[in-house]
């Protein structure tokens, strides 16, 4: 079962009237991983169907030809895009619905609200039927938490810490450890500290350590400092760019320029290190809809 296509484009309307049977069994594949309600399975699912579409786009650029597993692939992620909608327009408008709820709590986080991170493309998918995403993002700003990390956006974070070889990274304002465990995974060793000021939204792991940016800059003489969505007009930001260790400063908050960072240190720092405003990497944080940016310090 194949069907010739030189541009690599896949429409879903178009293949269901080719392929109505293909069509039936991803319906019935999509059915059956809702009604298991095992959230590890669908993700799982998901990527792979995803991986499959993509593996065969790359292939078609130079002419190649659909196969059955990827008109399926491609199906009933289309599929359970349908189901999840059809679930939001029956869950009656409520402030924040059960399957809103569902979605954000258990899609994208733990139980206990601590972070999953996931590719963008996981985010986008089901972020865009969420029907309230005021009221999401509510529930979790209310945890201290301010964008989504994802994998995509932890790479490229990598990526930047390989170009200068850094040995040592420093997080400062850790929170509950997301990013630092995210980079870890990748291989990267991050000394993650916080001075818990925000304890009464962030549930801090004991791994975290309990300290303030300027004496973990003194203790660790880091190479590279990341932080996420540091306060408006603090002052740590200062200390960071006058470490003489310091060669690379990674920071991501808002475009709205009230909200996160020490907008004074960062025309400051102009002397000393090259600014770059990484829109691709911005793209890669979630929700969208939040504006975020990224600021990408190097010393010169």
């Amino acid at each position: 079962m194949h069907v010739s296509s030189s541009q690599g484009i896949l429409t879903v309307e178009a293949l269901r009237k080719q392929f109505p049977d293909q069509w039936q069994a991803a319906s019935k594949t999509a059915d059956h991983l809702l009604q298991k309600n095992d959230l590890a399975a669908l993700r799982s699912y998901v990527q792979q169907a995803q991986h499959i579409v993509l593996t065969w786009r790359r292939r078609a650029r130079q002419g190649g030809k659909i196969p059955a597993d990827v008109v399926k692939a491609k199906f009933t992620v289309a599929i359970l895009e349908q189901r999840l909608k059809g679930a939001l327009a029956r869950s009656g408008g409520r402030t924040l619905s059960s399957t809103d709820l569902w979605l954000a709590q258990h899609l994208f986080f733990k139980r206990d609200l601590t972070r999953r991170v996931t590719w963008s493309w996981v985010f986008r998918l089901v972020w865009k039927v969420v029907k309230d995403k005021a009221a999401v993002m509510g529930q979790i700003q209310g945890k201290g938490i301010y964008c989504v990390f994802t994998k995509d956006y932890v790479r490229g974070v990598g990526k930047l810490i390989s170009s200068v070889s850094a040995k040592s990274v420093l997080e400062v304002g850790a929170g509950d450890g997301t990013y630092s465990l995210a980079l870890g995974d990748l291989g990267y060793q991050v000394h993650a500290v916080d001075d818990r000021s925000w304890s009464k939204q962030v549930n801090y792991p004991d791994w975290i350590e309990d300290l303030t940016a300027k004496a973990a800059l003194q203790k660790y003489q880091p190479e590279v400092v990341i932080c996420s969505w540091p306060p408006p007009e603090n002052h740590f930001e200062e200390v960071i760019f006058k470490t003489p260790s310091v060669r690379l400063y990674i920071v991501n908050g808002s475009q709205n320029h009230e909200a996160t960072g020490n907008r004074r240190a960062y025309l400051a720092a102009a002397a000393g290190f090259k600014m770059v405003n990484d829109a691709k990497l911005a793209k890669s944080l979630m929700p969208e809809e939040l504006q975020n940016e990224v600021l990408v310090f190097s010393r010169q």
